[in-house]
């Protein structure tokens, strides 16, 4: 009946809460689910389905509840505990994770020239630069070629 928001060692919030059997009798095998309900609107409830990090979702997040079991739902720009106006809608695709691009399970970045895709941002970003070296050797038009955002370059030269 408790949970927590708190900050982790890297700075992002995540949603936790304990959960253990206190039975004798322990079941053979569970799995944890999380849901979020919101009410939008006058008639309107709304389910959406909370990825977890902890244990991992896409292993079947299935938990010993002999042993205390500690949640984790990292509170990211896919999740439903995130302001609207910061998240990032996936319909029609499948729920998201943040995690799932450093884990190397989904691709999280694509780049806007070509659309090729990437884990992570600094890997997008090494093939931007390359790119953009190879396609000023190669001709290829200023509005056709890879380009850093204006707000990244502007952020690195500073």
């Amino acid at each position: 009946d408790k949970a927590v928001i708190r900050t982790g060692s890297d700075g992002r919030p995540y949603f936790m809460f304990q959960i253990v059997e206190m039975r004798k009798h322990q079941l053979i095998e569970a799995h944890v689910r999380c849901y979020f309900f919101s009410h939008r609107g006058r008639y309107r409830f709304v389910g959406e389905y909370m990825r977890l990090n902890r244990p991992n979702d896409e292993l079947g997040a299935s938990v010993l509840l002999a042993m205390p079991t500690l949640v984790i739902h990292s509170i990211d720009r896919y999740s439903p505990l995130m302001p609207p106006s910061q998240r990032h809608d996936t319909f029609p695709f499948p729920p998201l994770r943040e995690c799932d691009g450093l884990q190397g399970s989904r691709d999280d970045y694509s780049c806007p020239t070509c659309g090729e895709t990437f884990h992570t941002k600094v890997d997008l970003r090494a093939h931007i630069v390359y790119n953009q070296v190879n396609d000023e050797i190669n001709g290829v038009p200023p509005e056709h070629s890879h380009r850093l955002p204006p707000e990244t370059e502007s952020a690195n030269e500073g």
